[in-house]
């Protein structure tokens, strides 16, 4: 599993930006941002998840009994979707994740799946769809991932995506999404250029697995309720703009310091932020 943070061009830019936020946001448009998290009535996801998870899969699989949708969806509290339109007519919201199993990946939406990963903050997977396949999914085709190794794409297996993008100013998260689309997360080979002025953060993660044993499976679970989880925490920290309760040079150059950032660099942040303090 790989996670990284980006919030402007770099580093230091990124909690620079935090900061500046301070001075710059105000009376700026603010960006819409996905609703915080919510916890679905125990009724209606039968292992009490307070998560709404579906799992999408039109006819029965040659697959083992650990990639079965059934089985994932026993260990996630999933509910089942055999068609588009079932799906879309449930009207499940909020929605925090969608499993893609191989038999449904003719009937997803690929426009809809798009959007609820690159905008609305929704964890994606697909069983037994290789990178190659699954990724181009959620991009129209401009993003191909690297596939997987054939040990593990030639039994039953896994991938999961998640990504966040928020920010203050609606104009700066167009230019971040555009530019982290024509990167390809960080997978292509164009290089971030988007200099930002307000608050702003990018997460991204994806995970790879086989689905063979009851230990696959529980990785399986964990790995999708801590990608739900992380979201939840990024929307919560944005919402909350603890950078603007303590904004000091101080508490800045302590906090940097900490996460292991060079005095030369956290003295030129201090520097565009204070005036060199």
């Amino acid at each position: 599993m790989n996670r990284s943070m980006r919030v402007g061009v770099s580093l230091f830019v990124v909690l620079a930006a935090a900061l500046v936020a301070v001075i710059v946001v105000q009376g700026q448009p603010v960006a819409p941002v996905p609703s915080a998290p919510n916890v679905a009535p125990a009724a209606f996801n039968p292992a009490n998840s307070p998560y709404n998870i579906v799992i999408l899969s039109s006819s029965p699989e040659f697959t083992s009994d650990w990639a079965s949708p059934e089985t994932i969806a026993a260990q996630l509290g999933a509910q089942i979707f055999s068609s588009w339109e079932d799906f879309i007519n449930a009207q499940i919201h909020p929605l925090d994740a969608v499993i893609v199993h191989s038999s449904a990946a003719g009937f997803a939406d690929r426009e809809w799946l798009a959007d609820a990963y690159w905008n609305d903050g929704i964890v994606v997977a697909a069983v037994n769809l290789d990178w190659p396949e699954f990724y181009p999914m959620l991009t129209g085709g401009h993003c191909v991932g690297t596939p997987m190794d054939p040990r593990l794409s030639h039994g039953d297996h896994v991938v999961i995506r998640s990504r966040l993008l928020v920010a203050d100013i609606p104009a700066e998260r167009e230019a971040l999404a555009q530019d982290s689309f024509a990167a390809c997360e960080g997978d292509g080979n164009v290089d971030s250029t988007v200099e930002t002025t307000g608050f702003n953060a990018e997460s991204i993660a994806k995970y790879q697995s086989g689905l063979n044993n009851a230990n696959d499976l529980s990785t399986l679970r964990s790995v999708i309720l801590s990608f739900i989880r992380s979201i939840d925490l990024e929307i919560e920290g944005f919402l909350m703009r603890t950078w603007e309760l303590d904004a000091t040079p101080e508490v800045f150059r302590e906090r940097m310091l900490a996460i292991g950032l060079s005095e030369e660099s956290v003295d030129k942040a201090v520097a565009e932020i204070w005036g060199g303090d």
